[in-house]
């Protein structure tokens, strides 16, 4: 079989799949070749198996306008890139790793009316709550209707929220297929000597890391620090937007007097960069908001050290997952007593066994997910 993976990011969540799908695929006995497409500045070498053929997903303009016009543009021409590549190639498993939502009304009818059923059609559901995207409630759901509708298969992790664009609609088979794990590399010899001259031995640390996102409840978790004067956190990772505020954290911080419990590191965090930081740790944080519905791309980073969760029982694939392998600890989400409650636990000595890890490593491989969606592509 042949596969394609379509991705319209160069950096982020998404990108990074992407590239570990990628050598998944490649690698598999029943996979004759996979190609991914990438935008133009990505940051890989252009190769036989990697395209940069979709356009830049950022541009160096300050302006605003600029900003949208690169996004509309984007939106519009990259299926047609698409729809175009396809064309004369033999029938493949298309991956729509990442995708434009808000034009999906102009661009996805057409490839049943040029292709027919000659390739098969793939959406991985990262995010399955849809709704929040512009630009209003309407309108998005209608879009990732004409998205859906597509689409062959549908592949979530452990969680898939009750929406109308997930109603069945005679084409589309739902797999529940693990996130995969990301590869352990080898921890940045810097970090982990900035993290070992920062780190007070009397504390023991969590982390939250990635890009920093409302979501991600830092304001709940500096202000559990001052109930735990034993307890460090580090916040590891690039404001996501120019909206977020970390200015406003650390004021914060800096008025209920837990400033010296706070390690700052506000960059993107390279691979090793990543591992040194959750080596140095005791635990990580994933404490998401209740609006929060997707899988964490941090614990698959961090699964194979078996370092402690301590995350958000909310309605998210994250909590199926810790429901169903207990690998951490579960705290009521947008609740600051209960998020309390669940540190003084850790803080007692929680830690889950090796078993639990064995289990949810053997489950969580790139293997285990691909042969679902081949079993089920063989069937078509």
């Amino acid at each position: 079989m042949n596969v394609v993976i379509y991705t319209t990011s160069a950096q982020g969540g998404c990108y990074d799949y992407a590239r570990q799908l990628h050598q998944a695929y490649s690698g598999h006995t029943l996979v004759d070749r996979c190609v991914s497409l990438f935008p133009e500045n990505a940051d890989i070498p252009a190769r036989r198996d990697f395209k940069k053929m979709l356009l830049p997903d950022r541009t160096d303009s300050p302006l605003a306008w600029d900003k949208k016009r690169l996004f509309i543009q984007r939106s519009l021409r990259n299926p047609i890139k698409l729809l175009n590549y396809l064309r004369d190639k033999p029938p493949s498993l298309v991956i729509f790793n990442d995708w434009e939502q808000i034009t999906a009304p102009l661009w996805a009818p057409l490839f049943r009316s040029r292709f027919g059923s000659k390739h098969l059609y793939a959406i991985i559901l990262h995010d399955p709550d849809r709704d929040a995207y512009p630009p209003n409630l309407r309108t998005s759901q209608y879009c990732m209707g004409s998205m859906m509708r597509l689409m062959d298969f549908a592949l979530y992790h452990d969680f898939l929220p009750t929406k109308p664009y997930y109603a069945p609609n005679g084409r589309t088979q739902y797999l529940n297929v693990p996130h995969g794990l990301y590869p352990g590399a080898e921890p940045d010899a810097a970090m982990l000597n900035f993290m070992a001259a920062e780190l007070q031995p009397s504390l023991t640390y969590a982390a939250i890391l990635g890009n920093i996102r409302e979501e991600k409840n830092y304001e709940l978790a500096i202000r559990a620090l001052q109930q735990f004067p034993q307890l460090g956190l580090v916040v590891a990772g690039k404001a996501s937007t120019r909206h977020i505020s970390v200015a406003g954290y650390k004021a914060l911080a800096e008025d209920l007097g837990v400033s010296s419990q706070i390690i700052w590191i506000e960059k993107f965090l390279t691979e090793g960069e990543m591992a040194a930081v959750i080596q140095s740790v005791n635990w990580l944080l994933l404490y998401y908001a209740s609006t929060f519905t997707s899988q964490s791309g941090v614990l698959n980073t961090a699964a194979p050290m078996r370092k402690p969760i301590i995350a958000s029982d909310g309605s998210s694939s994250l909590a199926a997952t810790l429901r169903r392998f207990p690998i951490g600890l579960l705290a009521k989400p947008d609740s600051l007593p209960d998020l309390c409650k669940v540190l003084a636990r850790a803080l007692d000595g929680f830690g889950p066994d090796a078993a639990d890890w064995a289990n949810y490593l053997e489950y969580a491989s790139w293997d285990s997910q691909i042969d679902t969606v081949l079993a089920a592509a063989k069937h078509l």
